[in-house]
This record gives C-alpha cells, structure tokens and sequence, in this order.
C-alpha cells in the first residue's frame, strides 16, 4: 500500500486554520469594542480580504457565538 501526502494541501489547510483563528480574534474583539478607532480601517479590509479568500462571510459565521466564554 503506498501513501502519498500532498504537503501542499496540508500548508494550505495549516494556513486557513490560522487565519480562521486570526480572524476569529478580530471579530471577538470588534464584538467587545476593543479594537482603536485607527484599527477599524486595518481590521474591515482585513475582513473583507478573508471574506473573499475563503468565499465566506465571517460575519455570518460568528454571529451566534458567545464571546463571553
């Protein structure tokens, strides 16, 4: 039995859950208001990118959570 590792998916799939993580911060921190007003323009592009990188809406995705935990 031969087994082929595609490390190319495996980067791929290391650096989405990083930006998830990354991303999942921001959005824990836009929901407390802990981010400075000159922060708000660097952290909405940001958004907007990974939005369109991953075709998702992060918005969306965290809209349920409780950020209380």
């Amino acid at each position: 039995m031969e087994y082929y590792i595609n490390y190319k998916e495996i980067e791929d799939s290391l650096k989405k859950h990083k930006d998830f993580l990354y991303i999942r911060n921001i959005m824990r921190k836009l929901y407390k208001n802990e981010l400075k007003e000159a922060e708000l323009f660097k952290v909405s592009k940001g958004i907007k990118t990974f939005n369109g990188h991953y075709e998702t809406n992060i918005s969306e995705l965290t809209e349920d959570t409780d950020w209380h935990i």
